[in-house]
């Protein structure tokens, strides 16, 4: 963002559009290799990303509001636009403006999936590289997007690059070639308390990158 305008925004609402479930997904040597499924994750993604919001903002001496939304309705609305000319908050601009003048904001941070399949964005899921028998390299990419709208609901500043990071099973358990085979209760719980934690990190660094934190507010 541009000094000037980091330095008009005091208020600010967090709106998180994560998916309440996880994908794992097994890629094998051949098609016939590849499994999928999913486990429920209930508002974990979403907490996490309000936190690491949250977090970021108040450390620049920002007013923060944490918004309660239909998730799953808003997250379809950007989901099946196909046409983003500002950005993806176009598809829920009226939602958005709407929150704008109830809360008085200056600013929403909005959260969410993040879809580019040219450069391997594939929203939040856990990965397994299958190779001859075993599993090559299991990792977590919580690819999700955030964006800085001011209150005309025009954009500001976004960021959407995300690390992939090392996930591990319970009990140091090695990955085993059966998708099933790897989610007892145990690792499925430690799967999604890591992504958790990489969602919220990366939702506080993606605020530092766009210029919340290194720029003061006027007194």
């Amino acid at each position: 963002m541009k000094p000037e305008q980091a330095a008009t925004i005091k208020k600010v609402g967090v709106v998180s559009l994560l998916p309440s479930d996880l994908r794992y997904e097994k890629i094998g040597i051949t098609v016939f290799n590849n499994e999928r499924t999913t486990r429920p994750v209930g508002d974990a993604f979403n907490r996490a990303a309000r936190q690491g919001a949250e977090r970021a903002l108040k450390a620049a001496g920002r007013t923060v509001i944490q918004i309660e939304v239909d998730v799953p309705f808003l997250a379809r609305r950007i989901r099946s636009s196909s046409l983003h000319f500002d950005s993806h908050a176009e598809p829920i601009q009226e939602e958005l403006a709407a929150l704008v003048k109830v809360h008085q904001l200056d600013s929403i941070v909005l959260i969410t999936e993040s879809f580019d399949y040219e450069n391997g964005a594939n929203g939040i899921r856990m990965h397994l590289r299958a190779g001859m028998g075993d599993i090559e390299f299991a990792v977590g990419r919580p690819d999700i997007t955030t964006l800085a709208l001011n209150s005309k609901i025009t954009k500001l500043a976004g960021k959407g690059v995300a690390n992939r990071i090392q996930v591990s099973r319970s009990n140091g358990q090695s990955w085993k070639y059966g998708l099933e085979e790897n989610l007892d209760s145990g690792t499925v719980l430690m799967v999604k308390d890591q992504m958790a934690v990489a969602i919220e990190w990366t939702v506080a660094d993606h605020l530092e990158d766009m210029g919340f934190l290194t720029i003061a507010l006027p007194k």
